[in-house]
């Protein structure tokens, strides 16, 4: 097992605990990837040791969760989060726990946890892993099944129910049928979480794994219809859009046109969402200029090379490519805009000023930002090409104002 792997600092903190006379392991994300050969760096630390004698070993740590025994040890740019083990009262609030009770053995620690592919442990001196709840037979298996009781894993903390669709989607696995059923059941107290919790999962469901699988699990599930009901039941053109869509958290934007093209009001969805005003933007961008393709061919000069400078247009790009390819629309538009991306100086070097239009004796005002877009329209048609060209363009106009 290639321990050597785990960040260094969750190395550290299992040694110094265990050499203070305390119980601790390696636990969640990180050992569910090792052990499917995958890149693994969120290691967390499981222990027996009460907040109190973390601190006191970790000075510097800083306690997050002082009422569930959570406190974070950071190194630099690294932090692990040493939680105690416990096991968890009633949970009110569809969140977290009332309160806990801190255990020694670690199999009750691992039993109140989400899914059993998380709920291992291991030992990182021998490589011995600790599974309490079957979690390296659903890993071989490729599933996604509850801990304990699928209904009250997610009776506990609703959040869970998107938590297994993400995992679902970024691993490949399907979702255990007594776990799917479980979330179809309990669906609609999604509606009970922070706005900003359903979109940090949905986020993430979108951009670390398969988007397409992801989006199909949440309407098998019932929770796209509480997620973004704009977009439910999934249309095969949607699904279509999505396929072999690229990871990477950038993908975003690009990701929620996709789900909201057929949105009578996007906006709304966003604004639900909790979107930032930059994802917000770009989405709305997509959406607009999304059907502009087709004008392409036959815009100006100066229309077109705006058009292909849009913020963002590699996005623009790639949404009207995968219309392309999930409506059969040829692919004139689409190679015409990448060629002229090749071609085209689409940010030649300013010819005029506000401090020419100065010069020339105008005030400041509306009539400034109205001079220079028609000197940088003629630019962009190739009909000025030098400072000397554009100021007589600009006194030109000017005269034919006064």
């Amino acid at each position: 097992m290639a321990i050597s792997t785990a960040p260094v600092l969750a190395l550290r903190i299992v040694h110094e605990l265990r050499g203070a006379g305390h119980t601790a392991y390696l636990v969640g994300g990180g050992v569910r990837d090792l052990l499917l050969n995958r890149p693994a760096k969120d290691f967390d630390v499981a222990t027996s040791a009460r907040p109190e004698a973390v601190l006191a070993l970790f000075p510097g740590a800083g306690q997050v969760g002082a009422h569930f025994g959570v406190v974070l040890v950071q190194d630099g740019a690294t932090t692990v989060e040493v939680a105690t083990f416990r096991s968890d009262h009633a949970y009110l609030d569809g969140r977290r726990p009332e309160s806990v009770t801190f255990e020694t053995d670690p199999r009750q620690d691992a039993l109140r946890r989400d899914f059993t592919i998380n709920a291992m442990m291991m030992d990182p001196a021998s490589g011995a892993v600790l599974d309490f709840a079957g979690g390296r037979a659903d890993l071989a298996a490729g599933i996604v099944r509850a801990a304990g009781d699928a209904l009250v894993r997610f009776g506990e903390d609703h959040l869970r129910m998107l938590r297994a669709v993400r995992f679902a989607a970024r691993l490949g696995f399907s979702i255990e049928p007594d776990t799917l059923a479980a979330i179809q059941a309990l669906a609609p107290r999604l509606q009970q979480i922070a706005a900003e919790r359903v979109h940090d999962e949905l986020a993430r469901i979108l951009t670390e794994g398969s988007a397409r699988r992801g989006v199909e699990l949440l309407d098998s599930s019932g929770l796209l219809t509480q997620v973004l009901p704009e977009t439910a039941p999934l249309s095969s053109l949607t699904a279509h859009l999505l396929q072999d869509f690229p990871t990477g958290a950038d993908r975003l934007p690009l990701a929620l046109a996709i789900l909201l093209h057929a949105a009578v009001d996007p906006a709304l969805a966003l604004t639900r969402l909790r979107c930032s005003r930059e994802v917000a933007d770009r989405v709305t961008a997509l959406l607009a200029h999304r059907a502009r393709f087709a004008e392409l061919p036959a815009m100006g000069r100066a229309g077109r090379k705006r058009f292909l400078r849009m913020p963002h247009f590699d996005d623009h790009l790639e949404l009207h490519r995968r219309w392309c390819a999930a409506t059969g629309a040829p692919l004139a538009a689409y190679d015409f805009a990448a060629a002229h991306l090749q071609q085209d100086e689409l940010f030649p070097p300013r010819l005029v000023t506000g401090d020419d239009l100065l010069a020339m004796g105008l005030a400041q005002g509306p009539r400034f930002k109205e001079l220079l877009e028609a000197v940088e329209t003629e630019q962009l048609e190739e009909r000025l090409a030098t400072r000397g060209e554009a100021l007589e363009f600009l006194a030109r106009r000017h005269r034919e104002v006064i």
